[in-house]
């Protein structure tokens, strides 16, 4: 597997770096443009092969702006807006 990236896409990877988390998927990048296994990468970032799989697939074909964009949305859980406003109070 390889990917290419010139000087240029290299340093609009790095300026976008906000969290944690971007910092990962943006280093798996370039190291797969610089050469790295799959493997090594996951070796030395710690994440799943899978992982460096998607986010290259992601790049290619998302772009780096919806690459970089985390629509996480997190479990409101099964309280119903009732018995939310109570344990509102309670708390």
């Amino acid at each position: 597997m390889s990917l290419s990236l010139d000087s240029s896409e290299k340093l609009a990877l790095q300026k976008q770096v906000k969290e944690r988390w971007q910092c990962v998927r943006i280093t798996s990048i370039l190291m797969l443009s610089e050469g790295f296994s799959v493997s090594e990468i996951s070796a030395i970032l710690g994440i799943d092969d899978n992982s460096v799989y998607r986010y290259q697939s992601a790049y290619l074909d998302l772009g780096l702006d919806s690459f970089l964009s985390r629509h996480y949305q997190g479990y409101f859980g099964k309280l119903n807006s009732i018995q939310l406003g109570h344990l509102h109070q309670e708390l």
